[in-house]
């Protein structure tokens, strides 16, 4: 596969990842439809998973909606129970945000590259 294909396909991706829903706000959404404040849903979470440790909080929950964490597989599991969710959805739905924070990482890198470039052009005038 040369290197024009896989550029295709990281666009590709990153378009899709836009235009889908990710597993914050997945959560989110379902947490609201079902009337779950997060304390609400952790507690549901910790009695699903048979949990005493404290995990998930409320904290933990805020984190999966705002996507600054995304749940792993053991925690997609017990929340595709709890919000009565299809756990492909789920899975799908995180790889989205995978997809985005990828994107997002890509830009970033980018970003910085061409500020480093300008630097480099404009002390040479």
């Amino acid at each position: 596969m040369g290197a024009t294909a896989v550029i295709g396909q990281r666009e590709d991706m990153a378009n899709w990842s836009r235009d889908e829903e990710a597993v914050g706000e997945l959560i989110s959404r379902a947490r609201l439809r079902l009337g779950k404040s997060q304390y609400a849903l952790a507690d549901a979470l910790r009695e699903a998973s048979q949990r005493s440790d404290g995990a998930p909080d409320r904290g933990m929950v805020a984190r999966w909606e705002t996507g600054r964490r995304i749940p792993t597989p053991y925690w997609r599991a017990h929340l595709a129970t709890v919000l009565q969710l299809p756990a492909a959805q789920l899975d799908k739905a995180a790889s989205i945000a995978k997809a985005r924070r990828a994107d997002g990482a890509e830009s970033a890198e980018r970003l910085s590259s061409d500020r480093k470039s300008t630097r480099l052009n404009s002390s040479h005038i």
